[in-house]
C-alpha cells in the first residue's frame, strides 16, 4: 500500500479508518507473531484502536505538563463500538531491539532518562489525581498487571483501593498462614503511572531521543505500581539482567510493597 507523506484528517472518515485498521490487522494476524496492534496510515502517522479515552488523556498530560516525549495525538475517530487514535509516527527502534548493542554508558543514559521521566510523571496533576485507576468522567475498571487476569474496580478513592488490596492479602494469608506480610497502606501517594514500561514501549529515535509509547495501562496508581509493572509485564520474555538491575533506579525501590503485590496474585486469579 502506498502511503501519503502526511496525514490529512479531512481525507479520512471514521469508516475508512476502521476499514484500514481491519485490513491491516487481518494481514498481521496471518504473518506476525504476536500480531501488531498499531499500523501506519501515512509516512508520519499510525492508527491505534483504543479501549477508552484515558490513554489519550494521559498522553496529552505527559506531553503538555510532563514534557515527556510521547507521540502527539493527531486525530480521533469513533466507528460503531470501536475508537481509534491517529498518532504521530516515531522513526526509530525500541529499547528491546537496541539494548544488546548498546554500550554500558548508553544503557545508563537510558535508565537515567527513564528515571527523570517517571519523576516528571509523578508531578503531573489534574482533576483525576485523587481517584485511582484510568482517567475518565467517573471511576473506571482497572485492567492492569497488578490485578491479575481480570479487570477490577472501579474504586472511588485511594481508601477503597487499599481496602480491596488488603482483602486480597487476607485471602492470601488464609491460604498460606506462614505469609507474614503487613497490610497495604496509603503512605506512598497516588501518582500518574505509565504502568507498562517494558522494553518494547520505549523508543529511541535517530537523534537518540527517548520516547514513551503505548499508554493503554496508565492511570493514577500507588507509587510502587510502576516498579511492579516494569518487573512483571511480558512475563514470557526474558529480560536482560542489566535491565532488571536498573529497574529500581528508574522507579525507586519498594521491596515490601512489591512482595505484597506478588503475594496476592494467586488470590486475585482465583476470585
Amino acid at each position: 500500500m502506498d502511503l501519503s507523506l502526511s496525514f490529512e484528517s479531512k481525507k479520512w472518515s471514521a469508516k475508512s479508518i476502521h476499514e484500514h485498521y481491519e485490513l491491516e490487522q487481518s494481514i498481521s494476524i496471518k504473518k506476525d507473531k504476536p500480531p501488531r496492534t498499531v499500523f501506519r496510515i501515512s509516512r508520519d502517522a499510525v492508527v491505534k484502536r483504543i479501549k477508552n479515552e484515558s490513554e489519550i488523556t494521559v498522553m496529552k498530560l505527559a506531553l503538555d505538563q510532563g514534557q515527556i516525549p510521547t507521540p502527539r495525538v493527531l486525530s480521533q475517530f469513533n466507528h460503531g463500538r470501536f475508537s481509534y487514535a491517529v498518532l504521530e509516527y516515531i522513526e526509530g527502534e525500541t529499547v528491546a531491539e537496541a539494548w544488546a548493542s548498546m554500550s554500558e554508558e548508553r544503557k545508563q543514559i537510558v535508565l537515567e532518562t527513564l528515571e527523570r521521566y517517571v519523576l516528571k510523571l509523578r508531578d503531573v496533576k489534574d482533576g483525576h489525581s485523587s481517584t485511582p485507576g484510568p482517567l475518565g468522567q467517573s471511576p473506571m475498571v482497572y485492567d492492569a498487571v497488578q490485578f491479575g487476569r481480570s479487570g477490577r474496580g472501579p474504586f472511588g478513592n485511594f481508601a477503597e483501593l487499599t481496602y480491596f488490596l488488603n482483602e486480597m492479602l487476607s485471602l492470601t494469608k488464609q491460604a498460606h498462614p506462614s505469609v507474614g506480610l503487613k497490610q497495604f497502606n496509603e503512605d506512598l501517594p497516588l501518582v500518574l503511572t505509565h504502568n507498562d514500561l517494558n522494553m518494547t514501549n520505549i523508543m529511541i529515535d535517530k537523534d537518540e531521543k527517548i520516547w514513551l509509547i503505548d499508554w493503554e495501562m496508565s492511570g493514577y496508581y500507588p507509587q510502587y505500581f510502576e516498579q511492579f509493572a516494569m518487573m512483571h509485564t511480558m512475563p514470557k520474555v526474558k529480560k536482560p539482567e542489566d535491565w532488571v538491575v536498573g529497574i529500581p533506579k528508574v522507579t525507586g525501590d519498594h521491596p515490601k510493597e512489591i512482595e505484597k503485590l506478588w503475594a496476592i496474585q494467586e488470590a486475585l486469579n482465583s476470585k
